[in-house]
């Protein structure tokens, strides 16, 4: 799917950006499939700290919900670059290890849709018990138990579907690595983690996340958003990051969640005054392009759940809104 154009009205910067020593956020540089490489430009590098103050705000359980709502002269990549911080700062936080749960294959009972590793290659499939050599039997497959490096239960919610994925790939690796600082990015990019579910367009969603990036260095690998942000594919679940929905949905795939995403964004106008009310994140930021359809309602659901918080200003907040951007922040009680 081609890469969304970057808006050439912020993104054609010639200066270079300092990190703020507050946060100590490195500086990136973006590219369109058919560009040079530029330095990030000022409002993308907002809405990356945003992302990295919403992993702080998270990191442990708090008894409120922290609802903030950008209103921007347009909201394209804004989530993006959001989610991209997010993702990537829950992941430094935790020491640049995954969280993963294995178990043992002899505790596996015959018919579980089972997740497994083996070197670098992941399948899953339904479990079929071990043959007379002690090899595993799957339905996607059979492994030499002494190749298998990982075994994990499939949720509920992704049982039934059978998937491969082969992890070889050198510059995906290199590109973790930078990103990263990370010396195992195999442990990254086969980790599950449902703390950030994204609400709204999809379609567009998938192409910001096609935007090139990399650190600011002369010798940088130039990666994805797409690679950080690692949205969950239904058809192989492999890893995930995130999650992305449409705010179309019937029936809300987190409800079948062990825990609630700790993050939710809702990208518009729709998605935000159809389902700020039922969202149990900790923390929900709404984005909202001040000329989409919808804004008097999506403002409406803000300003009535802010009628019953504790309203928060920047300072609070410890972040900065983009120029030409308005916030509302609060904080709900449980």
């Amino acid at each position: 799917m081609p890469a969304a154009p970057l808006d050439r009205r912020h993104a054609r910067v010639s200066e270079s950006l300092r990190p703020e020593r507050s946060t100590g956020l490195p500086i990136f540089q973006l590219a369109d499939t058919d560009e040079l490489a530029q330095p990030s430009p000022p409002w993308f590098v907002d809405w990356v700290r945003l992302g990295l103050r919403a992993a702080e705000w998270t990191a442990s359980p708090t008894p409120s919900r922290r609802v903030i709502g950008v209103s921007a002269p347009s909201e394209a990549l804004a989530t993006a670059a959001l989610s991209f911080g997010f993702v990537r700062a829950s992941y430094l936080a935790r020491s640049g290890t995954a969280t993963l749960h294995p178990i043992a294959p002899e505790s596996l009972e015959t018919g579980a849709w089972v997740w497994f590793r083996a070197g670098a290659t992941v399948r899953t499939g339904r479990f079929l018990g071990f043959d007379l050599a002690g090899n595993i039997r799957t339905s996607n497959g059979h492994f030499r138990r002494a190749s298998v490096t990982e075994v994990r239960l499939l949720p509920g919610w992704l049982q039934g579907r059978e998937g491969t994925a082969d992890y070889h790939d050198g510059v995906d690796q290199l590109f973790l690595k930078q990103m990263l600082r990370s010396t195992d990015p195999l442990a990254f990019a086969t980790s599950w983690s449902t703390r950030l579910l994204v609400i709204g367009s999809v379609s567009r969603m998938n192409q910001e996340l096609d935007l090139r990036i990399a650190p600011a260095a002369p010798d940088a690998t130039m990666g994805t958003i797409r690679q950080i942000v690692r949205p969950l594919d239904r058809d192989a679940p492999l890893g995930c990051q995130s999650v992305l929905v449409s705010a179309q949905l019937e029936e809300p795939p987190w409800l079948a969640w062990e825990t609630p995403p700790a993050l939710t964004i809702l990208r518009g106008a729709y998605a935000t005054s159809r389902w700020l009310p039922e969202i149990t994140s900790g923390c929900v930021i709404s984005v909202l392009g001040r000329a989409e359809p919808g804004l008097e309602a999506a403002v409406a659901a803000l300003m009535q759940a802010r009628s019953y918080a504790e309203p928060l200003g920047s300072t609070a907040l410890g972040w900065v809104a983009p120029t030409s951007c308005e916030v509302l922040a609060f904080d709900e009680a449980a």
